[in-house]
């Protein structure tokens, strides 16, 4: 209990911090208070619909943070102009589309392959990767 409590201390109060560097007008307390009781509200929803809810936006999000730090291991890409946006676009585009329900486009998104796996923006990395490469040499 104690973990948890100084875990929660912690976040409140470096969320809090945060937002008063982006929103100096608001009072650090003010912003602490509002997240700390906005957390308890939440928490008060229980495990299953905290897990209902986030899921999804995990799934939108996670492809694009591996692809975006993935990237950032290939040296020369930063470089090329073309390579970030169009690969993390593509990405971006599919894992919204597996993630939530859009109707023909989900359809499409978990149509790919390795999309059964979880893997479906696979494919639209690599075809940003090779199009921001492509595009990038064309510039040159």
């Amino acid at each position: 209990m104690l973990a948890c409590f100084n875990t929660c201390v912690g976040l409140i109060a470096c969320v809090g911090e945060y937002f008063h560097t982006l929103l100096s007008r608001i009072p650090y307390p003010t912003l602490a208070a509002f997240f700390a009781a906005a957390s308890m509200l939440i928490a008060n929803l229980g495990l299953a619909d905290i897990l209902r809810l986030s899921v999804p936006m995990l799934n939108a999000l996670y492809p694009v943070a591996i692809v975006l730090i993935t990237l950032s291991f290939v040296p020369g890409l930063e470089q090329r102009r073309r390579v970030y946006p169009l690969c993390i676009g593509c990405t971006a585009v599919q894992s919204i589309a597996a993630a939530l329900p859009l109707g023909t486009l989900s359809a499409l998104a978990n149509a790919l392959p390795l999309a059964a796996l979880g893997f479906g923006w696979v494919l639209p990395a690599a075809a940003g990767l090779l199009a921001g490469i492509f595009l990038s040499c064309t510039e040159e």
